[in-house]
């Protein structure tokens, strides 16, 4: 598995990752204010907020959404707010959230 940044061209896949998902998060993702849409775009446009995304043979099978220098309260360096993480359905019992776990603190510069 490739774990790597999220980039503006993997909007689509995102979206439709966590359309996958959405009825797994309570409330669905769908149904939180702006809906996934504006949560995907939103997080990959602003530069202190990323996608940690986990492909296996080009195919999106986890997924991480974070925040830098930020703990879910305030504004603290080197920590990052996790937003969301999700594996595929298909892949779950494979350790791949673990795997994209490490990766975040590597990846966002913590």
């Amino acid at each position: 598995m490739e774990i790597r940044e999220g980039l503006p061209d993997d909007l689509g896949r995102l979206i439709d990752f966590m359309e996958l998902v959405d009825n797994e998060f309570v409330p669905p993702l769908s149904l939180r204010a702006g809906g996934i849409y504006e949560r995907v775009s939103g997080t990959l446009a602003k530069v202190d907020s990323n996608f940690l995304i986990g492909e296996s043979n080009g195919r999106l099978v986890g997924a991480v959404g974070y925040r830098k220098n930020y703990n879910g309260i305030e504004e603290v360096l080197e920590e990052a707010y996790i937003s969301f993480i999700a594996v595929h359905p298909g892949y779950r019992g494979q350790n791949i959230a673990r795997l994209l776990d490490p990766g975040t603190g590597k990846k966002t510069g913590s």
